[in-house]
């Protein structure tokens, strides 16, 4: 009878007695010795069947072992005598089928692990071993131990990254061989290299690198931080069993990609993060700023709107451009810099309007912004001057009498941006500027008009008004005051002629006779002398020239003329010498 290990087994023994049994038993007969199973010392293992003179009896067995085996003696007692039967019970060879606890392990970096392998198998095991990625393990390595038949399980100590792989546990006996299924060592992805520290200036492309080992395969490779996954490149290259390097490139990196970074690599049983890596991007960048408006006169402060790294400190320089020309900002009075990127200008004017850029130069990075336009908003005022008199307005000039008691009102009407800050009547009689007769109130900016309750002769001249804002001063048209004095009594003798022509009736040919002789005398009268008229003084005087210029080109005359003349003289100058000479020699030949 042949059974399979750990099987149950029943023995039956079939027996007919005509006469009463005394006694009856299993004896199994194993090397050297004998044990007895009746139902005194093995009651659970047997039963009896009885029926009539037919007897049954069995024998249990369960969980069949190697030490089961062996030759079963059934041994029935009667009055008379015994008998007895046997049975030899064998167990099936079998190939070893080398079973495994687990079929994954993570790998304990620089510690032990313990691959556990049971071997259960008839006939014995005579030898064991391993394979790692299809490759047989050498044990006589001192990391390695066990993979023996009393000790089938494989102990690692002193574990490294080159551990992780695939591993099987094989065994043979004298039927056949057969291996384990795979157990998996380190299935948990291991990133054994990766850039710890990275730097990049913005725009330009960054590498990042990740060389990660795992068994099974990896599926996904991820550089992420805080924030997001990075959106980057991605190639990889194989470098050894179960190993890859992913390389990240970063395109055109800005500011805020600046930051710590994990690489995340992922295979089918488990996620593993690398240490922090740390990405700084280098740069500097200017945000875009609208058109600033300001009012002529008051304070405004301008941001550079600017972000780098390094950061902006204390120290960083920056430079503010007003249309291409450097700002003077050491001039406190007029600018200052409250903080490293802000510039205050002070009693603004129309020469800081224009286009503003900012310059940063710190370290590694420096730049230029984009140009904004400060506008700066205001004119001089815009004046107006009228007279009215006696309730009727004129737009130039009138006259009025010094007796009058009619009131004379200047008016002075104005429009200012920014507000205007003062108001001034000036009258001008000539050449000269004088001040206002008492009689004359207001010119204020309460009261802007002027108003005088009576004329005097004093109060004769050109009027103007001017109105002074934060941009400057600007006078309106100028009114004119002409007063006329009272009529002075006429000559008798020119009365005379008048009723003298009065009673006359000439024609036109006899009052020219008769006229001739006093025009003959007025025209003598008038008559003037050629030398002393201003156009011939002109003619024989030398105006005055001071301009530089003008002293410079009549320098330059005097030079010429000189210059000829002396040319004269020099050849005058030899050649009397040379005939002076001629009459020496010949008075000497004499």
């Amino acid at each position: 009878m042949s059974v399979h290990r750990h099987d149950n087994m029943t023995l039956e023994c079939a027996f007919v007695s005509l006469t009463n049994i005394t006694s009856f038993k299993w004896i199994k007969h194993g090397k050297n010795v004998l044990t007895v199973l009746n139902e005194t010392t093995h009651p659970d293992k047997f039963s009896v069947s009885l029926s009539e003179a037919s007897r049954n009896l069995f024998l249990f067995k369960s969980d069949f072992i190697l030490e089961d085996a062996g030759t079963f003696q059934c041994i029935v007692s009667n009055e008379n005598g015994e008998n007895d039967d046997n049975v030899t019970v064998l167990i099936y060879e079998e190939i070893p089928n080398p079973q495994v606890t687990s079929e994954i392990y993570p790998l304990n970096l620089g510690g032990d692990v313990h691959l556990e392998c049971m071997i259960d198998v008839y006939p014995e095991v005579t030898d064991v071993w391993w394979t790692k990625d299809d490759g047989l393990i050498v044990i006589s390595d001192s990391r390695y131990n066990g993979s023996t038949p009393q000790e089938p399980s494989l102990n690692i100590s002193t574990t490294t990254t080159d551990d992780i792989g695939y591993y099987r546990c094989c065994a043979n006996n004298s039927r056949d061989s057969s291996c384990s299924n795979d157990i998996i060592l380190g299935y948990a992805p291991f990133i054994i290299n990766s850039t710890d520290y990275a730097e990049g200036f913005i725009g330009k492309s960054v590498h990042v690198n990740c060389e990660v080992k795992s068994a099974p395969k990896i599926l996904d490779v991820t550089l992420q931080s805080e924030r997001t996954i990075l959106n980057a490149d991605v190639f990889n290259i194989s470098t050894g069993i179960h190993q890859k390097k992913f390389t990240f490139t970063i395109n055109e990196p800005t500011l805020q990609d600046s930051g710590n970074y994990t690489c995340n690599a992922t295979n089918e049983h488990a996620s593993r993060m690398s240490e922090a890596i740390t990405l700084e991007i280098y740069g500097v960048l200017f945000h875009n700023q609208s058109d600033k408006h300001i009012t002529f006169g008051e304070r405004i402060t301008i941001d550079c709107a600017v972000e780098s790294y390094p950061p902006i400190t204390n120290s960083t320089e920056i430079t503010w451009s007003l249309n291409g020309s450097c700002v003077n900002t050491k001039n406190i009075i007029k600018f200052k810099q409250p903080t490293p990127t802000s510039l205050t200008i002070n009693d603004a004017t129309f020469g800081d309007q224009g286009e503003y850029t900012c310059a940063v130069e710190k370290d590694m990075i420096n730049g230029t912004s984009g140009g904004f336009w400060l506008n700066v908003n205001g004119d001089f005022p815009n004046v107006n001057s009228n007279i009215i008199y006696n309730t009727v307005q004129h737009s130039a000039f009138i006259s009025v009498n010094e007796s009058a008691d009619s009131i004379l009102i200047l008016t002075c009407s104005y429009e200012s941006f920014p507000n205007a800050t003062g108001l001034i009547w000036e009258k001008q009689n000539g050449d000269n500027i004088h001040p206002l007769s008492g009689k004359a109130t207001g010119g204020t900016l309460d009261n802007p008009n002027i108003t005088f309750t009576s004329v005097e002769k004093s109060d004769e001249g050109n009027y103007t008004c001017y109105v002074t804002n934060a941009v400057g001063k600007r006078a309106g048209n100028s009114v004119y005051i002409q007063v006329n004095e009272s009529m002075c009594p006429c000559l008798c003798s020119f009365k005379q002629k008048l009723e003298f022509w009065k009673n006359k009736n000439f024609t036109k040919e006899e009052m020219l006779e008769y006229m001739a002789p006093f025009l003959k005398k007025t025209l003598e009268e008038m008559k003037l002398e050629q030398n002393k008229l201003s156009k011939n003084i002109r003619k024989r005087t030398s105006a005055k020239d001071d301009r530089t210029s003008s002293q410079q080109i009549g320098l330059v005359g005097i030079v010429f003329i000189a210059a000829t003349f002396g040319v004269i003289i020099v050849f005058d100058i030899i050649a009397i010498k040379r005939y002076l000479l001629n009459i020496r020699e010949a008075f000497n030949r004499v």
